[in-house]
């Protein structure tokens, strides 16, 4: 009787043992699955990161839209500190990209929106940069003159770059009370950093 038992008590054990190694190991696939199901599902949503960039995982990634003149338009990761050079470079710039009226020496920041515009046919570069009004130097006669822009919105613009020292993106006008999306994009052609 006691072999019967010991003999029992071992078999129990192994058994013990087999279940925990089968409990790992689908642990261990079913969480590798997952990873890359969730990589699949970032795909899908349309964000668009290069598998072959080692991008360290405590390292802050910026989440960046870029759209008009490039062949690969869509949102794209990039690590933090990158530059809008980047983000033109990864989106493969047109032809016709006018890329005089970019800062490309900017830094890029989480949820930016690049917009590289088109070159016109019938205007050169420095004509069309030379009438654009800076959002950072015009007074509120001028910033009155941009389509979108009347007087309230351009004091408004005015307190908001003497709060902040310096418009460091279009983008950051949204920050400007009375500018949403809409009037963004109904104001970009004119303006400028």
């Amino acid at each position: 009787m006691n072999n019967f038992l010991a003999l029992e008590k071992k078999n129990q054990m192994i058994s013990i043992f087999i279940i925990l190694i089968l409990i790992v190991s689908l642990g261990y696939y079913f969480g590798n699955l997952s990873k890359s199901r969730l990589a699949y599902n970032n795909n899908k949503s349309g964000i668009i990161s290069d598998q072959n960039e080692n991008i360290n995982n405590d390292e802050l990634l910026l989440i960046v839209n870029i759209k008009g003149a490039v062949k690969n338009p869509g949102i794209y990761e990039f690590p933090d500190k990158s530059r809008v050079n980047d983000a033109v470079l990864k989106a493969i710039p047109l032809e016709k990209a006018d890329l005089v009226t970019l800062n490309l020496a900017m830094f890029l920041q989480d949820e930016q929106d690049i917009y590289i515009p088109f070159i016109d046919d019938d205007e050169s570069t420095e004509e069309k940069k030379d009438k654009l009004t800076s959002i950072n130097k015009a007074d509120e006669d001028e910033l009155e003159n941009v389509p979108g822009i009347g007087p309230v919105m351009a004091k408004n613009i005015i307190i908001q770059r003497d709060k902040i020292g310096r418009f460091q993106s279009i983008e950051a006008l949204l920050n400007v009370s009375g500018i949403g999306e809409k009037t963004l994009e109904k104001m970009r052609p004119y303006i400028k950093l």
